[in-house]
């Protein structure tokens, strides 16, 4: 039986804002990955836009395992209109189609994407697709747009479901002979 893990990866840097309560990208930035809900950035204008979140790398995995999928996550909130985010997701050899998602909560929750299984070119995921993932999005009321129809949002992540499988630790006695794949045995 194979063990399951998921990593939590998270932004570090953008490229640019518009539509948002802050204009300062590091500010921008610090609000949204640091998993508080206290700290958030509010939709303050139409168009509202952020353009190339790059999140921070997978970092070391064991050999064997595989990553089965990544879902993007946005932790936010309606102001009163139903509200729609547009996302682009893009790994190191392309972009995967935009994907519209609704937020209909006036409580912060967590609005999650489908799973991705494969990377842009259709071929399993690997460490070399997750690392330098990059987001862009924008925000838009679904039925109107001005002050009523706002995004707040706490936070962004995506979530990594990793596979590790178990080694074979099996001790086979036939005809007096032992064989052990791993390990030590002590006869006392």
């Amino acid at each position: 039986m194979p063990i399951l893990s998921t990593e939590i990866l998270k932004p570090s840097s953008v490229t640019s804002i518009a539509g948002w309560d802050t204009g300062d990208l590091t500010q921008f930035i610090g609000k949204i990955n640091d998993g508080l809900d206290g700290t958030i950035v509010t939709q303050a204008d139409d168009p509202c836009e952020v353009t190339s979140i790059v999140f921070g790398d997978l970092g070391l995995i064991p050999v064997a395992a595989t990553i089965n999928s990544i879902s993007l996550v946005f932790r936010c909130r309606k102001f009163r209109g139903n509200m729609k985010i547009t996302s682009t997701i893009s790994d190191n050899l392309g972009s995967y189609s935009a994907v519209p998602t609704s937020v209909e909560s006036l409580s912060l929750v967590d609005v999650e994407l489908p799973e991705l299984t494969v990377n842009t070119d259709g071929t399993a995921l690997t460490t070399d697709n997750v690392n330098g993932l990059e987001l862009t999005f924008s925000v838009a009321g679904e039925t109107g747009s001005g002050a009523q129809f706002r995004l707040i949002l706490a936070d962004i992540f995506i979530n990594v479901s990793i596979q590790t499988p178990i080694g074979t630790k099996t001790i086979t006695i036939e005809s007096g002979t032992i064989t052990l794949d791993s390990g030590k045995i002590t006869v006392e």
